[in-house]
Formats: C-alpha cells, sequence, structure tokens
C-alpha cells in the first residue's frame, strides 16, 4: 500500500470517528475537515495535470469516433427501424392468412358434419344447427415465415402508449420528484404541496 493510500484511509478513519458533543468537538471537526480539504488540494497538484493530459488524448480520440460513430449509428437505426416496420406488417399478414385458412378448413369439417348427419336422417337445418354446436378439431395451420435471414434475429421490445392518465391506478404513477426538487429551491419552503413536507439542510462549506 502506498503513502499515499494510507493517509487517505486514515483520513477516512478519522472522519468516520468524528462524533460532535460539544464546541470542541466541533472545532477540531472543522480542523480536520481543513486537513482534508489540504490534502485533497495536494494530491490535485501532483494528478490533476496528469488527468487533463489524459483527457485530452481522450477528447481527441472521442472526436474521431464520434465522426463515424454518430452517423454509421444513425444509418443502423435508420435500416433496423425499415426492418421492423416490414416484418410486423409481414407478421400482421401471416396470422392473417393463417386465421383466414383455419377458418376455411373449420368450415370444410363442419360441412361434412353436416352431411354426416343429413345421412343418418336429419334434415339439412337440423343437421346444420346440430353442426354448428359440434366441436370442430383441425390441424394447427403455420405459415413459414419467409423474413427469417441468416444472421438477422429479432427480439421483442414492449412498449406502452398512455391512452388515458385518469384511469391508470395510483400503483402505477409516481411523483414528479424533479419538478418538485425544483420547487424547493425556487420557493425556499414557502409552497404547500398535499403529501410532501418540504426542509432544508445546512451544508459546510469551508474555506
Amino acid at each position: 500500500m502506498s503513502e499515499e493510500k494510507q493517509t487517505v484511509d486514515l483520513a477516512l478513519q478519522d472522519a468516520k470517528a468524528v462524533i460532535i458533543n460539544n464546541q470542541i468537538d466541533y472545532e477540531c471537526a472543522v480542523e480536520l475537515l481543513h486537513g482534508i480539504k489540504e490534502l485533497r488540494k495536494k494530491l490535485d497538484n501532483r494528478y490533476m495535470p496528469i488527468k487533463i493530459k489524459t483527457y485530452e488524448a481522450y477528447k481527441l480520440a472521442m472526436n474521431n469516433i464520434k465522426d463515424y460513430e454518430v452517423p454509421l449509428k444513425e444509418a443502423e437505426r435508420e435500416i433496423k427501424s425499415s426492418m421492423s416496420r416490414y416484418v410486423y406488417k409481414k407478421d400482421e399478414e401471416r396470422r392473417a392468412e393463417e386465421n383466414r385458412l383455419r377458418k376455411e378448413a373449420e368450415e370444410r369439417e363442419r360441412e361434412l358434419l353436416k352431411k354426416e348427419l343429413e345421412e343418418i336422417g336429419l334434415d339439412k337445418k337440423a343437421a346444420e344447427k346440430e353442426a354448428a354446436k359440434l366441436e370442430v378439431v383441425t390441424p394447427e395451420i403455420k405459415i413459414e415465415d419467409e423474413t427469417k435471414v441468416a444472421g438477422v434475429s429479432y427480439r421483442e421490445n414492449w412498449k406502452f402508449t398512455i391512452v388515458n392518465v385518469a384511469k391508470i391506478p395510483r400503483e402505477w404513477m409516481i411523483p414528479d420528484e424533479k419538478k418538485i426538487g425544483a420547487a424547493a429551491r425556487a420557493m425556499k419552503g414557502n409552497i404547500k404541496i398535499e403529501g410532501i413536507k418540504f426542509f432544508s439542510e445546512k451544508v459546510p462549506v469551508t474555506r
């Protein structure tokens, strides 16, 4: 462990041990706070220049990356968006066609049942009525998904849209904490909102 790390760890231990019961304890805490601030200043002077140089190199690299990454990511999004719309459309068409074929198969089965019932003596109307009551078993109909292409897969990304905010149950609503916080800072507690208590905290500022 480096000497710097030991010094920092000791400062943290001292800070955690601070208990203020009287003015002397309070003044000792202030001195400790000043000491920590001086230690940070000393370490900043040593390491900030290194950080700045590293950050400048990082910014240069990021600017170069941005020149190609941003437009290429946008190009990917455009293509993926078009692909998603197409696949959604084909899924809808495929499901509609499967339902149509399933209904046709069911109608054919009912027609066969109707004829069988007529053959055993029922008139056409009674046979049709009885055939409509009976359960018809048809084979599962699946149309091949032609959008399946090697190297491309899809994951479902469920989203939502609010159609009537007034009907949303209370447990699904969350307070707008950003707006409330802004109101607390702007009004300095001179505001009343049902269910909310405003309070201030004093934060020490050392010089």
